[in-house]
């Protein structure tokens, strides 16, 4: 199971039917690029974030592929950053945001609800595969196992923002949140989009300063 799918399914409030978590497009984008590096058609340097594509045949999935296009005819740069500037295109993220809730749907992972107060919604209609995810996320930052290279990334695109802390039981934050930063402390990707989000804060808050100074 591919991780922009799990991100998906476990991302998913069963009470309010919508996606729970803070900066979903973000950890949406990161699952994406890790899968990819998983399938060994993209590698990123630790150094500078560059992509570089090494395999341009089909990973028979749309919305891999869909990605890998997107990396292949974007111009300018192509680091991380600059390609996930690229996709949180309004038109761009509205595109792949509709493979991937398809895709989700053809695999009967999910059922898409249309939009409430402009959220989109969904019913999850295999319960037992998001506990099995959640149930796997558990036993590395609870019981200490050691997780798979395909865990390690599903926890490091969780640490974003913390978002771990919304599939993890309160009483049990503090254990998980020392597990977390240990285990996923220097995942490139996952820190990569956090100091994006952080940049991008901080600017929002300049400019919000800025008008009340103003002012």
């Amino acid at each position: 199971m591919m991780l922009i799918e799990q991100i998906f399914l476990v991302g998913i409030n069963e009470k309010s039917n919508k996606i729970s978590l803070d900066y979903e497009d973000y950890l949406f984008y990161g699952a994406i690029m890790m899968d990819l590096v998983l399938k060994d058609k993209i590698s990123i340097s630790r150094r500078n974030l560059q992509i570089e594509i090494l395999n341009k045949d089909s990973t028979n999935d749309v919305i891999l592929d869909k990605m890998l296009d997107f990396i292949n005819i974007s111009r300018g740069n192509k680091t991380l950053i600059d390609i996930c500037s690229r996709f949180m295109k309004r038109s761009n993220k509205s595109d792949f945001t509709e493979v991937i809730i398809s895709k989700l749907e053809s695999l009967g992972f999910i059922k898409y609800l249309g939009k409430k107060r402009f959220k989109r919604r969904y019913q999850v209609i295999e319960p037992a595969l998001k506990t099995k995810i959640l149930n796997e996320i558990n036993a590395v930052l609870i019981d200490n196992q050691e997780p798979t290279k395909e865990l390690m990334f599903l926890l490091s695109l969780l640490r974003i923002e913390s978002n771990f802390l919304k599939v993890i039981s309160k009483k049990l934050k503090k254990i998980a949140e020392k597990r977390i930063i240990k285990l996923v402390r220097h995942e490139s990707i996952g820190n990569a989009l956090q100091d994006y989000i952080d940049e991008m804060k901080e600017e929002l808050q300049e400019a919000f300063d800025d008008i009340l100074d103003d002012d």
